[in-house]
């Protein structure tokens, strides 16, 4: 049980349960995207511009919404890093395709094993919960490998709602607290 309990940085995390859940769904958005485009034989160009351009402006929205609800702590400045530190590792999967001579999309399952990463690190930091998202995460990985034709979809499924499902708990708690308190 104590490897599950939540850390006394917990309470931070109500300042990101609704941007958890609109992470949730441009996560769904982009790994649909791709493998619609997979499917229609897009240009190797797209998957980076979706993955790295587009994500990257969701990233930027998603800190400077971050940023209006208040002031952000040490401790959300950490979380931040982690969450940059995947998002550049998963931009970098598109050079070492290309470098390695691999066909786009090659490493995919990778994007599950570093997401997962950023919740085992999470789970260490905020919530023992999270270990429960980083297995799923590595879980999916392996099912990503095993139906290469729908890993995106597998992706989608399993990292919306590693994202979601926090996301709604601790947007429903800073809502109750909100009507408890209201300044």
């Amino acid at each position: 049980a104590r490897w599950f309990r939540e850390t006394h940085h917990a309470p931070v995390l109500e300042n990101w349960g609704l941007l958890w859940m609109w992470h949730s769904l441009v996560l769904v958005i982009a790994s649909v995207l791709t493998e619609l485009l997979q499917w229609n034989n897009a240009g190797v160009v797209s998957y980076p511009l979706l993955w790295t351009v587009g994500l990257g402006a969701w990233a930027a929205v998603f800190w400077a919404l971050r940023r209006r609800m208040g002031p952000v702590t040490f401790v959300e400045r950490q979380i931040a890093h982690v969450w940059g530190a995947a998002m550049i590792g998963i931009a970098a999967l598109f050079p070492v395709e290309w470098a390695l001579g691999l066909a786009p999309l090659t490493l995919t399952p990778l994007l599950a094993v570093i997401t997962g990463m950023m919740f085992f690190i999470k789970a260490g930091i905020l919530s023992g919960v999270f270990y429960i998202q980083a297995v799923s995460l590595f879980v999916a990985g392996a099912a990503m490998l095993a139906w290469p034709q729908v890993a995106h979809l597998i992706f989608a499924v399993v990292a919306g709602l590693c994202f979601f499902i926090p996301g709604l708990k601790y947007y429903r708690l800073r809502r109750s607290l909100q009507a408890k308190d209201p300044k």
